[in-house]
């Protein structure tokens, strides 16, 4: 895989394993974290690397640090890989997304929050995650073997929900059969043991998202008391499942894969 060299360099200034400090030329959201991974890593020569995802990075391509820590000092080399970041999800329906763009919109007029705005109204099957874009066309046949395989599906949608402190969605009606689509999804996926993907420790918990990373925790409350008297109801018939891909502005959906 070809590598682009990037205008960074960490080095260790300090000859102490203990003590060492790290300075960037990199803007990164997480040098701390990074620190810590390194302080923490075997000191004895040993060859390591770090991928961005280890550390929350989401705003640069996989970072791999290709380091030898010895007793003295050392410098961590840092590339960027040529890749690409995509998700998988259900897209809702064009009357479903508009309706959900104006509570997108208004969440952005009275707090600020435009992250949900960079994508349309989905429920997140495979969550994003890095990929090599020579990847995609083998990603785009794969799930369409998946989908040749599913049924179509009612979701049904009641009210709103949170996930404190940052995050107001629209709430989905516990559904059996959107379970066991993504369980046999993430199960079809890990069994080609090609793509990046990794299940999600967390229980799936399925949901449209209005507001999610960028809405401070102190306007919380007031966008919660807002949402959460307010009555919604919605139903569809999921019948494709979709491919996301970050162009690194907004979210396209880049293949649309239907069921039998």
């Amino acid at each position: 895989m070809s590598r682009l060299w990037w205008d960074s360099l960490f080095e260790l200034v300090n000859t102490s394993y203990r003590q060492c400090q790290i300075s960037c030329s990199l803007s990164c959201k997480n040098p701390k974290d990074l620190k810590s991974e390194i302080r923490k890593a075997d000191a004895n020569g040993r060859l390591f690397g770090f991928r961005a995802w280890d550390f929350g990075f989401i705003s640069h391509p996989p970072i791999e640090f290709n380091c030898i820590l010895t007793d003295q000092i050392q410098a961590i080399t840092v590339y960027f890989y040529t890749m690409n970041m995509y998700f998988i999800a259900l897209v809702c329906p064009e009357e479903i997304n508009q309706q959900v763009l104006k509570w997108k919109l208004w969440m952005k007029e009275k707090f600020g929050c435009e992250v949900a705005l960079r994508s349309p109204a989905h429920v997140t099957l495979v969550p994003p995650c890095w990929m090599k874009p020579e990847l995609e066309d083998n990603l785009r046949d794969t799930l369409s073997k998946f989908s040749a395989t599913q049924n179509r599906l009612s979701i049904c949608l009641t009210n709103f929900s949170n996930f404190k402190p940052r995050v107001i969605f629209v709430d989905l009606v516990q559904n059996a059969g959107l379970e066991n689509l993504q369980y046999e999804l993430f199960r079809f996926l890990l069994a080609e043991d090609s793509y990046p993907f990794r299940k999600d420790d967390r229980p799936f918990h399925p949901h449209i998202t209005i507001a999610t990373r960028d809405l401070h925790k102190k306007s919380f409350h007031e966008a919660w008391e807002y949402f959460k008297e307010k009555k919604y109801q919605a139903e569809w018939m999921a019948d494709r499942v979709s491919i996301l891909r970050h162009n690194k502005k907004n979210w396209d959906v880049i293949a649309t894969s239907q069921f039998k």
